[in-house]
């Protein structure tokens, strides 16, 4: 797409140019988002496509529509510090 548009460009510039302006986006308007190991083990390449796959991962996906903000870092740190406050008072309490 990027080639259609600048066609006086070489594929390596057009390369370049995306993978710069891929950098400038991830590093200023992009979220880092953390995602639990069970959820990375669904696209390992030996992990059988079987129906208990597919509803894993069309359950996994339609959280992630519904709340992508809730895979952010920021909102998983925020929720360590929660439990880690609960469990400072549990134990401050007994």
């Amino acid at each position: 797409m990027y080639l259609r548009r600048n066609p006086d460009q070489t594929r390596e510039e057009a390369f370049s140019t995306q993978d710069f302006i891929s950098d400038l986006e991830a590093k200023y308007n992009a979220d880092d988002y953390y995602f639990e190991q069970e959820l990375m083990d669904l696209f390992r390449a030996s992990v059988e496509h079987n129906q208990a796959w597919g509803a894993m991962l069309f359950l996994e996906l339609r959280f992630y529509s519904c709340m992508p903000e809730s895979y952010t870092k920021s909102v998983r740190n925020m929720v360590l510090a929660e439990e880690e406050a609960e469990r400072n008072l549990a134990q401050a309490n007994t």
